[in-house]
């Protein structure tokens, strides 16, 4: 995880969680859910539903697989 960028994302707009998700991927660049939530915190219960809200609104990609992994886009795209 990146503590130091998670103000920012709060700045931003993003609750708790997603800004711990966020800067979680920011330090793996690409995980699965299972990866993302051991090192991030988010609750199990949460972190599917925390990863497709961050896709939907475009802060990070998904490859559909056998498990799904999720990475960082182009963060001068993002924001």
């Amino acid at each position: 995880m990146t503590p130091e960028i998670i103000p920012g994302l709060r700045a931003l707009g993003m609750n708790e969680y997603e800004a711990n998700v966020y800067s979680t991927l920011v330090g793996l660049q690409k995980a699965t859910a299972r990866d993302i939530h051991e090192v991030s915190g988010v609750p199990r219960g949460r972190i599917y539903e925390i990863l497709n809200d961050l896709a939907r609104r475009g802060f990070i990609g998904v490859e559909e697989g056998s498990p799904t992994s999720y990475y960082m886009l182009d963060i001068d795209q993002v924001f």
